[in-house]
């Protein structure tokens, strides 16, 4: 039995190791956290700009060739970008509610206030008519200093 005639070995060079796709994943995982959550602007915001920047070194080393994911870089870096936003927005409504609803407040507490003193005023009116007068229309501020008395015997009135 004759052998297959012997090759030589191929050599292969070993290949530096290229570095997975960890920051790329990362951004997306945080841009996504903070796009679902951008109604709790104190967490979407933060992870926003985690995303973006983990984003934005991930596609970095992707177009120099260190490593893998510049497209889930990408993503990751515009969901984050969007979290961080739509977080911002839900802060600058809410203060521009909560101005509103001050003033609005405030409004009301003046309308109301305007009612309590023209129900007071009105208040003061009917007791000023209702007190007694020694000349017709005149108005007292004062009870008179008289007292009148009825005499039964002899029905007549006088004053004391």
């Amino acid at each position: 039995m004759t052998q297959p005639p012997v090759t030589p070995g191929i050599q292969y060079q070993p290949q530096p190791p290229q570095s997975g796709n960890g920051l790329a994943v990362a951004s997306l995982v945080t841009g996504i956290i903070s796009l679902v959550l951008f109604c709790v602007w104190f967490v979407s915001i933060p992870l926003g700009v985690v995303a973006a920047i983990l984003g934005a070194v991930a596609v970095q080393k992707a177009n120099a060739g260190q490593a893998q994911g510049g497209g889930l870089a990408k993503a990751g870096m515009i969901l984050g970008i969007v979290g961080a936003v739509l977080g911002l927005g839900i802060v600058i409504l809410g203060a521009i509610g909560v101005h509103f609803l001050n003033r609005g407040a405030q409004n009301l507490s003046q309308q109301l206030q305007k009612s309590i003193d023209e129900a007071e005023r009105r208040d003061k009116e009917r007791q000023r008519q209702q007190q007694p007068t020694s000349e017709p229309g005149t108005r007292l501020d004062q009870p008179a200093p008289w007292r009148m008395r009825l005499d039964p015997q002899s029905r007549t009135v006088s004053l004391a």
